[in-house]
């Protein structure tokens, strides 16, 4: 057996991080790391537009959506994966909090036939547009 020496990725060469001294002190981890808006993809055929939103690790009823003529708004609350108290975070990366998305629609939409579904931590919204009047030529009889 050949076991080839590789190079780091990481910039620099440097050795794999050590874990054992604190990268963040907990007491200086800042509401940035609440400060997050979950993905979001939207997509619109002719029947209606269609909204995917990534909410991993948050219960459904802890998702409100609201929605107005041309807009929707989706509110919700991500809790801290780990509420166990500890003296140094090593890493921080997801994140957590509150949140608000505003999605403005180019179109009225049927509030009365919105569908939802929420599962495997993907939040989809089906948004059915309205129809809209097609303006029609009208004939114009004269009379002599």
């Amino acid at each position: 057996m050949y076991i080839r020496e590789q190079k780091s990725p990481f910039k620099g060469n440097k050795p794999r991080e050590n874990f054992s001294s604190p990268v963040v002190d907990c007491n200086k981890i800042t509401a940035a790391r609440e400060d997050w808006k979950p993905a979001v993809d939207i997509v619109e055929n002719a029947e209606c537009f269609v909204i995917e939103m990534d909410l991993p690790g948050i219960d459904a009823d802890r998702v409100i959506v609201e929605t107005g003529e041309n807009f929707m708004v989706v509110r919700g609350e991500k809790k801290k994966a780990n509420e166990q108290p500890f003296i140094a975070a090593n890493r921080l990366e997801r994140g957590f909090g509150s949140f608000e998305r505003s999605i403005s629609l180019p179109v009225a939409i049927v509030r009365e036939a919105i569908t939802t579904a929420y599962k495997n931590g993907v939040m989809t919204i089906h948004l059915p547009k309205k129809e809209i009047s097609i303006p029609k030529a009208i004939k114009i009889d004269f009379i002599n």
